[in-house]
């Protein structure tokens, strides 16, 4: 992620994103539990001048707090990162700091649907609101069967949303599978991007995001409707 392309969208003053990379969880019933491998990156950009980096760090622990509970292990790392200063950009001219967080999962038989758990009801100030399993017996993981987005940002037009495509051959393909059903009739703002999109959506968004999300869920593993924190 950079400043150009954050620039590019509106000034940032949080952001945080979870996505999901990694291999090894199966969505077919046949097992009750999976090896996990699984690797969660957290990044923020924020004002360095601000709380906004104390309250990134609140929030990465308070997943780490959430994992625990339900038998994950991980491991964090916060790891600083070049400055974003000196941008073309109006929009960014602000010096931030860049946190990354590896949240390491270790190899570790687990609950299914406890791992899922955690992925949606992260403690903190993240909304969990956008993801998609494509197909029945997938695989969690960069082979694309399943989008995890998790996202804060503090501006006025709402919620960003950004998504890693890691199952799909083009952004617009993405737009067209998760956003488009629920933005026909609200305004929205999207920028399409190398490594993903951006929307940016009006906040009462949110709970038709989710019923959709579990809509979705329902025709896949009907247990997990329970553990869905809408």
């Amino acid at each position: 992620m950079s400043e150009h392309e954050l620039g590019s969208f509106a000034v940032v003053n949080t952001h945080i994103i979870c996505f999901v990379s990694g291999d090894g969880v199966s969505f077919t019933n046949q097992e009750k539990t999976d090896v996990v491998n699984t690797t969660l990156l957290a990044q923020l950009s924020a004002h360095k001048s601000s709380k906004s980096y104390a309250h990134a760090e609140e929030w990465i622990r308070g997943f780490l707090n959430t994992a625990s509970r339900i038998g994950w292990y991980p491991t964090m790392q916060l790891e600083s990162q070049s400055k974003f200063s000196n941008t073309t950009h109006a929009e960014m001219k602000v010096s931030v700091d860049a946190v990354a967080a590896r949240l390491m999962v270790q190899s570790k038989q687990v609950n299914r649907l406890k791992i899922l758990e955690a992925l949606l009801y992260l403690k903190g100030p993240g909304i969990p609101i956008g993801f998609e399993i494509l197909e029945k017996h997938g695989k969690f993981g960069t082979d694309g069967a399943f989008q995890f987005v998790i996202c804060e940002k503090s501006v006025e037009e709402g919620i960003l949303i950004r998504v890693f495509p890691f199952a799909f051959e083009s952004s617009e393909e993405v737009t067209s599978t998760l956003f488009q059903p629920l933005v026909d009739d609200v305004p929205c703002k999207m920028k399409y991007m190398s490594e993903g999109i951006v929307a940016t959506l009006n906040t009462s968004l949110v709970d038709r995001i989710r019923d959709a999300i579990k809509h979705k869920l329902e025709g896949y593993v009907d247990e997990l409707v329970a553990y869905l924190p809408i």
